[in-house]
């Protein structure tokens, strides 16, 4: 498993299979859990759980809530602090949320996000804790809002330099 660890989030990657710790039936942990899948073929969606295009399906878990281990390598696991999320969670709503396995979508564009915090943790580069800390609150606020419906992803800018180039001409 390849692991990038910051203070308040944590993301693993199983490379090789789930960690150790993952395969202990029922385990915990002790902050929110997110898993951002690449694949829904092994897993039972809820009805009225809709993947958009250029979305992937994702699952959430609140700290110290029993779960199983997640199978293959075709995931995400983000871990965010619990005090951190229920700061930023308030900023959207005042309920304390308790998500048992709570499923929902995340625009694809998070993976950029995701692979950007990596990539600064691998480096290390001058002031890395500066712009470390810019990605935990990116993600944090991309899944919070994934959550609570106030993602605004209208989808994303275009990759392609030309069509970008147009898009800001126009």
């Amino acid at each position: 498993t390849d692991c990038y660890v910051h203070l308040k989030l944590g993301i693993f990657i199983p490379s090789m299979g789930a960690c150790g710790y993952a395969s202990k039936p029922r385990h915990t942990h002790p902050a929110f859990m997110v898993v951002i899948f690449f694949s829904t073929d092994c897993l039972e969606k809820k009805p009225g759980i809709v993947i958009e295009k250029g979305h992937y399906y994702a699952v959430i878990v609140s700290p110290e809530v029993p779960h199983d281990d997640i199978t293959g390598n075709d995931y995400y696991c983000i871990m965010i602090e619990e005090e951190y999320f229920l700061q930023q969670y308030k900023l959207y709503r005042d309920d304390r949320p308790l998500f048992l396995w709570e499923e929902f979508s995340v625009p694809g564009d998070i993976l950029h996000t995701v692979n950007t915090f990596a990539m600064e943790y691998t480096k290390m580069t001058a002031h890395a804790d500066i712009t470390l800390a810019a990605q935990v609150t990116l993600l944090t606020h991309w899944i919070i809002r994934s959550l609570t419906g106030n993602s605004g992803y209208a989808g994303g800018i275009s990759a392609n330099c030309l069509v970008a180039r147009a898009q800001h001409y126009m």
